[in-house]
């Protein structure tokens, strides 16, 4: 096998009260402080155009930011909290949605505890630190702000509120780290505990000990005097925002989005009506949305707040499910350099663009591994590798885990495999749910594509009557390399003469990517222009099958699955080769379905996926969600393939081995290591992942954060299909966390 290594905008909106329904006049105000007084105007009557929901404040509420008189507050007890906890990196040092006397709390379980928190430029002045809390004995506490270390208090058991002074300069823009050092432990809420913290706030003001500092009041969002919720999102062209407050007469509620700190959308909202803002000022962009009441309002609160677009909802649609499964998957192929991907990509695939025509594309597809082993697991069982845990050398992954063919197999097909990866056997768990199974790397048959589309073709004409789930793993695109005729001519024309003439061996890129052997510039044009011929000519036999289904007639009856286990890097940052890094040409792999009468023709998805949803998609589109085993964490793409669930952006997810993470969302990308330091990148920019912007885009590196560490300190429970994805959850999320009735961890051994 080969070498693996471990802006402000033009100030441009409208505001549209739905005068028609609520009998209420629009209010709009310049860019400016938030509570600046706002001109009022009256708006027409428009018709009341049809609109859905993308994505809802509610429902997203463990997203929110809290203000309070002017400052950042945090409640410590509520699942929110999970954002503030820096990736759950180098550990874990709270334990979440707790309670202490009924109250929500978080439990500080290490003697230095910590917080990362997103501050505005004006939050950044503040001066006052208070937190409420409860600890059971005698102890000193030390808070360190950034690199600012306060004076030691004195905690006293009980409840108790603590007000800090905070020097000049202590508070920054963008991210600020609050480190806790605690002295003693006691028994608190049935565990030990160095303390139970309530809530935390900075700003100018401190909060009294009596403040209350939740989002929600009696089940929405909460307004309270001088304080309201913010969100960074990023809102497709075309939405806006459905907001309807509700409060006393004379209550000022104000909306306000900010790009790279300026103000670029500003607004007083009229308590009680019916209000669409137009976001498109930060629409197609990174922005901080913030709704907040004016001092001395009273028992406010959102009723209604959500992105909208316009258009009624999607609903999902079925047809005649398949009755067959052809499954192709390309091994180390980077979605880059297929033309379908990517317009000026040299290598040839009229099969797969043609079935690109016939069917759906997802754009931004990252699969859960940066090799083969780690990969394959979760495309196979549908989670993550937090969950299956096939990650070390000698991890075998087991086989209480259902994989996708023992699923399929359930429902009456045949399952038969030709694969020549040499890890994807039954010794490492890959053998379970099979009527036929080869692995031609060890059991013969052969490697390339050409003696794996003839085993399939075979299958297709003597079992091709028969439902069917037909895998094919094929390993051309996979190094060692072997240039293919006629494509390796047309794509290197020039003279060449070095070592790699014909083939680039593993042995070979091991050098190469240790560099005991320093490739030419020419070695390194004739090197890539091989791996793209070995594309070509994997589609040419892959063309091949789908030319037998068509013959046999069953072609219009099979869903057909193209992708990958992961990627490689010729050079991009420096180096040649995969597993060792969490790049995008590592992670972001062809996704492509074809089956028009669930899927669709031409369809192409912007939001971001996860590769291991394909278990999922494959058992939804056979309308056998029975099947569906509940460890599968990912959630079937049909919703998505008919447009239930876009509109907004949905992020990729990938890691490495455990040691790193990274999430997507559009072009922006967010890696973080062992020791909870993001790194962000613009992968529109010409650096791409070179160039760390987290320092100089604060906004984008929160709505990044707020959606991977949610997900990661809850990851081991998450599933898809009850919570949604990570920057848009769905509605039992937080019900299930704030309610203490979170589904178990995914495990297939839970219950037994």
């Amino acid at each position: 096998m080969c070498f693996v290594v471990r802006a402000v905008a033009r100030l441009s909106f409208s505001l549209v009260i739905v005068v028609g329904l609520f009998g209420c006049e629009s209010r709009s105000a310049t860019a400016g402080p938030l509570h600046a007084a706002a001109t009022e105007s009256v708006a027409a009557s428009p018709p009341v155009a049809a609109t859905h929901s993308v994505f809802d404040l509610t429902d997203n509420r463990a997203l929110a930011h809290l203000t309070r008189s002017g400052g950042l507050a945090v409640a410590l007890g509520e699942p929110g909290l999970a954002k503030y906890l820096a990736f759950g990196r180098p550990w874990r040092t709270w334990r979440l949605n707790q309670r202490l006397d009924g109250q929500p709390v978080a439990l500080a379980q290490k003697s230095v505890t910590w917080l990362d928190l997103p501050l505005t430029g004006r939050q950044a002045q503040a001066t006052q630190l208070s937190l409420r809390l409860n600890t059971a004995v005698q102890q000193g506490l030390t808070i360190t702000v950034n690199a600012t270390k306060l004076k030691t208090i004195t905690l006293h058991p009980g409840w108790q509120r603590l007000l800090l002074t905070l020097p000049k300069g202590t508070l920054k823009p963008g991210e600020n780290r609050l480190a806790l050092r605690w002295g003693r432990q006691g028994n608190l809420a049935g565990t030990r505990s160095y303390a139970a913290v309530s809530w935390l706030h900075i700003g100018q003001q401190p909060l009294s000990e009596q403040q209350r500092v939740s989002t929600l009041v009696d089940g929405k969002l909460a307004l309270p005097a001088a304080g309201g919720v913010a969100y960074y999102l990023y809102p497709y062209r075309g939405a806006k925002l459905a907001l309807r407050v509700r409060s006393h007469e004379g209550c000022r509620v104000f909306v306000r989005a900010t790009v790279a700190g300026k103000t670029v959308l500003s607004h007083a909202v009229s308590v009680g009506a019916a209000t669409l803002i137009d976001l498109a000022p930060i629409s197609d962009r990174v922005s901080r949305l913030e709704i907040e009441a004016a001092a001395g309002c009273q028992g406010a609160s959102i009723e209604r707040a959500q992105l909208v677009m316009p258009g009624a909802a999607p609903r999902l649609r079925r047809a005649t499910p398949p009755r067959n499964v052809l499954f192709w998957l390309i091994d180390n192929a980077r979605a880059d350099h297929y033309r379908s991907y990517n317009p000026k990509a040299r290598a040839e695939t009229p099969n797969i663009d043609a079935l690109v025509k016939d069917g759906i594309l997802f754009e931004r597809a990252l699969v859960q591994g940066t090799e083969s082993r780690v990969s394959h697991a979760s495309i196979w069982t549908g989670a993550y590798p937090a969950q299956h845990r096939f990650i070390r050398p000698k991890s075998i992954l087991h086989s209480a885990w259902v994989t996708l063919p023992e699923a399929i197999k359930a429902t009456g097909r045949y399952t038969a495999a030709w694969v020549a990866n040499g890890f994807i056997r039954e010794f490492w768990g890959f053998g379970d749910g099979w009527s036929a199974f080869r692995n031609t790397l060890h059991d013969g048959g052969g490697l390339t594509a050409l003696r794996l589309a003839d085993h399939a073709i075979g299958f297709i004409e003597k079992r091709g009557d028969q439902p069917f789930y037909l895998y094919v793993g094929t390993v051309d695109v996979h190094c060692s390399w072997r240039g293919r005729e006629p494509w390796l001519k047309r794509y290197h024309p020039w003279p060449y003469a070095g070592r790699f003439t014909k083939n680039v061996m593993g042995p070979d890129v091991e050098k190469m990517a240790t560099g005991k052997i320093k490739p030419s510039p020419a070695d390194k044009r004739r090197v890539i222009a091989i791996y793209d011929s070995t594309i070509s000519y994997n589609d040419h036999h892959l063309g091949r099958v789908v030319a037998a289904l068509k013959k046999k007639g069953v072609l219009d009856q099979t869903m057909i699955v193209i992708t990958a286990d992961h990627g490689e890097e010729f050079w991009d940052y420096g180096r040649i080769g995969h597993g060792h890094t969490l790049r995008n040409p590592l992670v972001n792999v062809p996704l492509i379905i074809s089956y028009p009468p669930l899927f669709g023709r031409g369809v192409r998805v912007r939001e971001g996926v996860d590769v291991n949803a394909v278990m999922a998609t494959v058992l939804d589109a056979l309308n056998h969600e029975g099947a569906l085993p509940p460890t599968v964490q990912a959630q079937s793409l049909l919703p998505l393939a008919q447009g239930v669930g876009r509109g907004y952006p949905r992020p990729s997810f990938a890691s490495q081995y455990e040691y790193a993470h990274t999430l997507r969302i559009e072009n922006y990308k967010l890696t973080v290591g062992g020791k909870g330091v993001p790194s962000v990148y613009d992968l529109n920019s010409a650096q791409r992942e070179a160039d760390d912007i987290s320092l100089r885009k604060p906004e984008v590196t929160r709505l990044l954060t707020d959606a991977l560490s949610t997900f990661l300190i809850y990851q081991s429970q998450w599933r898809q299909s009850r919570w949604g994805v990570a920057n848009n959850h769905r509605a039992q999320f937080a019900r299930d966390l704030e309610g203490g009735s979170a589904p178990p961890v995914v495990s297939p051994f839970h219950g037994r």
